[in-house]
């Protein structure tokens, strides 16, 4: 008994959990060991397994890391149904191509019994010049735990993926999830794009410049939201002319180049941009970089004087590394639960809260205002309190007296308040 215990607490633990192959078999217990150890040094860290008492439980040996040695037989064996039927709830489908290059491919995460559902495409950081689609931490987990698709891409790295190739990678790698989503229960009109760093760049890019998806038979408008999660790279020229050598090393010595490869600088009111939520950190220490605010802030006003929904977050209780680490965490309300609310919102066709007003009038009453406020599920008061719905409120002018009225129900006359 305490074993079949202890090898389903294994099966929660060893989280890839959420995942299994396409293939007819289960992977063991030690194949999800190996696929969260992510730098590959045989050893599981309290960040690769963040449930600290399930590490506890793992760590026999109290030093604070989790070495294969430390696995009990039963890991070894094989699973049982009940860790089958866990492992089943999200199926995996790994390096499917979108293109004849080997980096042309994507890592496709599938909930179980999946339908119409959001689809989250993932491009990863690494400078342009490294990286994998492996690299997902937390969100393959977060994303089909509530019901999304979850899609992590490869594009091609520098020097080979130069600017426009990387970009036009993601554009081709979109529209392939968009032509194939319904084949793994996704909707291709709840299609969204995420990145980190380099790839928060990208997300950014492939979302404001035409040419990319347009390249690959598309347009951005197939993109409902966009969540870049901290890059300095919204304006490459603004860089450039501080002397930053890194992003020469990059974009190269091109104008031009630049301002194509800028996100800033495709922004129109005529463009078909989505809506943003711009996650920033200025970093910690002597890590501080002020121009990921400036860059992120500048960007975020050039959307909204385009007349794009943009949001910001700042996020400088973190790193450059964490803002992308802790994403997906329980306990990460700044980022993670604004991205909720942001992702919600764009589904439920409305902002999370969205006050308008408009006027009327008709025989015998006068002008009549109408103030309308829209709440989605979540939303909650100063106190607490869920709010949920719509909350509507009535003023009508009329024979120099103002009439007030909540919902359908008008207040009593000896409620009236004179006016003029």
């Amino acid at each position: 008994m305490k074993e079949s215990l202890l090898r389903a607490l294994l099966a929660n633990a060893l989280l890839l959990a959420s995942v299994s192959p396409v293939t007819a078999q289960a992977p063991s217990l030690v194949n999800r060991f190996d696929r969260l150890d992510r730098n590959n040094d045989r050893k599981l860290t309290p960040q690769e397994l963040p449930r600290a008492d399930v590490f506890q439980r793992l760590d026999r040996n109290g030093d604070g890391v989790i070495e294969k040695s430390e696995l009990p037989a039963a890991a070894m064996a094989p699973e049982s149904p009940a860790e089958s039927a866990f492992e089943a709830r999200v199926t995996e489908h790994l390096d499917i191509a979108y293109g004849n290059h080997e980096r042309h491919r994507i890592d496709l995460y599938q909930p179980a019994k999946a339908k119409d559902a959001p689809v989250m495409v993932y491009v990863h950081g690494g400078g342009w010049r490294r990286g994998d689609k492996r690299a997902v931490r937390e969100k393959a987990d977060f994303f089909t735990g509530r019901g999304w698709v979850f899609v992590s891409i490869n594009y091609r790295l520098l020097p080979e993926g130069r600017h426009p190739a990387n970009v036009n990678d993601v554009g081709r790698a979109l529209a392939w999830v968009h032509d194939h989503a319904r084949e793994y229960g996704g909707d291709p009109e709840k299609m969204f794009v995420m990145g980190h760093s380099a790839g928060a760049h990208l997300a950014a890019l492939v979302a404001t410049s035409e040419t990319p998806l347009r390249e690959a038979g598309k347009s951005r408008a197939i993109l409902k939201g966009v969540i870049p999660l901290d890059t300095n790279a919204y304006d490459i020229g603004k860089l450039m002319d501080l002397g930053i050598g890194f992003y020469g090393q990059v974009f190269g010595e091109d104008p031009d180049l630049w301002k194509d490869a800028s996100p800033i600088t495709h922004v129109s009111k005529e463009a078909d941009i989505p809506p943003f939520l711009i996650c920033f950190s200025r970093g910690l220490g002597n890590r501080m970089n002020p121009q990921r605010p400036a860059q992120a802030n500048a960007f975020a006003e050039a959307l909204r004087a385009a007349g794009i929904a943009a949001e910001v977050v700042d996020a400088s209780d973190r790193n450059h590394g964490e803002i992308n680490q802790w994403f997906g965490r329980a306990d990460d309300e700044k980022v993670t639960g604004a991205a909720v609310k942001f992702l919600d919102s764009i589904l439920m066709d409305k902002p999370a809260v969205r006050e308008n007003a408009r006027r009327r009038s008709g025989p015998g009453i006068g002008e009549t205002f109408v103030f309308m406020k829209d709440y989605f599920p979540g939303t909650v008061d100063a106190a607490g309190h869920p709010l949920a719905g719509t909350e509507t409120m009535n003023f009508t002018v009329h024979d120099g007296r103002l009439f007030a009225g909540l919902g359908n129900r008008n207040l009593p006359v000896d409620a009236a308040v004179k006016v003029g």
